[in-house]
């Protein structure tokens, strides 16, 4: 499981403006945040799949940009990931991490609506 931590610049400016917490803070509470929902995950699949041998790491940076990087560094097999659904307009503007992982991912990737 490799959950992507965006940098805050990378939120939108008016996302970002609706804090009165210094930067670094916000970063902290980001990271945070998705350290107790991998938390979580990994406590699941595990209770889940108690014999399945699971790792987790967290990433910072740009999710395609981390995601291709690290599959590609780990030798992956397969990418398995889901798909938010956007929107075709956002996604048209934004672009869509699952399809520019499809795209430059050196492995077969499976997107799971």
């Amino acid at each position: 499981m490799i959950p992507i931590v965006p940098p805050v610049g990378y939120l939108a400016e008016g996302e970002l403006s609706t804090y009165s917490i210094a930067y670094d803070d916000l970063v902290r509470e980001v990271k945070a945040a998705h350290e107790k929902i991998l938390s979580h995950a990994l406590r699941r699949a595990k209770r889940l799949k108690p014999n399945l041998e699971i790792s987790t790491v967290l990433k910072e940076g740009r999710p395609a940009d981390e995601i291709i990087k690290t599959a590609k560094e780990g030798e992956f097999d397969l990418i398995v990931m889901g798909h938010r659904g956007l929107g075709r307009v956002k996604e048209f503007f934004l672009g869509s991490v699952s399809d520019r992982v499809a795209d430059e991912a050196h492995c077969p990737i499976l997107i799971v609506k």
